[in-house]
């Protein structure tokens, strides 16, 4: 795998490899819906939801439908399938750590 984190993540989303999923996020990464609400907080809150996603659909896929790169953040346009009869359309807004070059902070919106 090659790439930055956000490359990297998508990558291992696709693969279903949990590890390197992981390894793309910053310990502390703090992880929003549109409306800034908290869903996730930490590496094991990450690791709770996505474990279980990755064993309970095993088609599940995200395609990058546009992407944006603005200084420290992606914003990626994703069409997500494999998770139910119909795709999902989201954005995401990822951030990236400054000095570890992780992803610290997301931002969902669907």
């Amino acid at each position: 795998m090659g790439g930055d984190a956000v490359e990297r993540q998508l990558e291992a989303y696709n693969a279903h490899d949990l590890m390197a999923f992981l390894a793309c996020y910053h310990d502390y990464v703090l992880v929003e819906d549109a409306k800034g609400e908290v869903m996730m907080k930490g590496i094991g809150e990450l690791r709770q939801m996505y474990g279980p996603l990755f064993d309970n659909h095993p088609d599940v896929e995200a395609q990058v439908v546009h992407e944006t790169r603005v200084g420290d953040y992606v914003v990626q346009e994703e069409l997500v399938t494999g998770m139910g009869p119909e795709p999902v359309r989201a954005v995401a807004v990822f951030h990236m750590h400054e000095e570890e070059g992780t992803i610290d902070h997301v931002r969902f919106i669907s």
